[in-house]
């Protein structure tokens, strides 16, 4: 007999029930076409409208749903890990490292958010190289800063581009 996790809104799971004891939920009112369920065994997520042999009355104002693709936070995680990886190898560049290490923390932050247990290491990893990179950007700006031709360079403390008064 077939067997579901009941994953709840408010991000409790409950099961795994069968068909006769999720009608006695539908019946008490904890159970809905939109709840969404895990077959036991499976990481697939349906619409318990879309189960066979689950009865809702009739005549109730459901609202409309459609069943869709359930975000688990494994690419945002992947992403994650790549602009890590991004970030730790590109010593020699800290502008792309510097660019990875925002995205790869963005990334770990909703990849946390959907679950993955991973996601706030990785982003605070990437908070970190992030800082690294900055500080390696600014030393490298202050230590070039004095080379003479570079003084005029933007950013570099020279005060502008040479020969031009504004």
């Amino acid at each position: 007999m077939n067997r579901y996790f009941v994953l709840a809104e408010d991000g409790q799971v409950y099961g795994p029930a069968d068909i006769p004891t999720l009608n006695q939920w539908i019946l008490e009112g904890r159970l809905l076409p939109t709840t969404l369920l895990q077959p036991e065994g499976t990481t697939l997520k349906i619409a318990a409208s879309t189960v066979q042999g689950l009865v809702f009355p009739t005549g109730q104002n459901f609202a409309a749903f459609t069943p869709q693709a359930i975000a688990d936070g494994k690419n945002e995680m992947r992403g994650a890990y790549a602009c890590l990886a991004v970030t730790l190898l590109c010593f020699c560049s800290p502008g792309p490292a510097m660019l990875a290490g925002l995205v790869g923390l963005i990334m770990g932050y909703f990849a946390h958010k959907k679950g993955q247990r991973a996601g706030l290491a990785v982003a605070v990893l990437c908070a970190i190289a992030f800082a690294i990179h900055l500080y390696m950007y600014r030393q490298a700006g202050s230590a070039l800063a004095g080379i003479p031709g570079l003084s005029g360079v933007p950013g570099l403390g020279g005060g502008g581009i040479p020969g031009v008064n504004l």
